[in-house]
């Protein structure tokens, strides 16, 4: 079971089921629907680990790295946190329309929250 401090940690999109909107922790089997879940866990450990891969190319100042599997993780999952990360990697990369396109994504996801 997680804890409150991991609880917390978790972005909401990840906090329901897809199916039925029953709340989860990580389960992958919905305790409500029955769903099979562990392909979607699977996927949301894949992306957390793009994310913290770009992160590190991101803080060595390998930019032009870090976009790119920020874009895989953003493929994956286009959650603020990955499309941000994505956002600032491309505009130091020198990618400016990119920047600039995945900006106004995450202005728009904003919004929708």
């Amino acid at each position: 079971m997680m804890g409150d401090e991991q609880k917390r940690q978790t972005p909401p999109h990840r906090q329901r089921c897809p199916t039925c909107n029953a709340a989860r922790q990580g389960e992958r089997i919905c305790r409500r629907c029955k769903s099979d879940l562990s392909i979607l866990v699977q996927l949301e450990g894949y992306a957390d680990g793009l994310r913290r891969r770009a992160q590190h190319c991101y803080a060595r100042g390998w930019y032009r790295q870090a976009a790119s599997l920020a874009q895989t993780a953003v493929s994956l999952e286009s959650s603020p946190e990955n499309l941000r990360l994505l956002a600032c990697a491309c505009l130091l990369s020198g990618d400016f329309a990119r920047a600039w396109r995945t900006a106004k994504q995450l202005t728009r996801s904003a919004g929708s929250q």
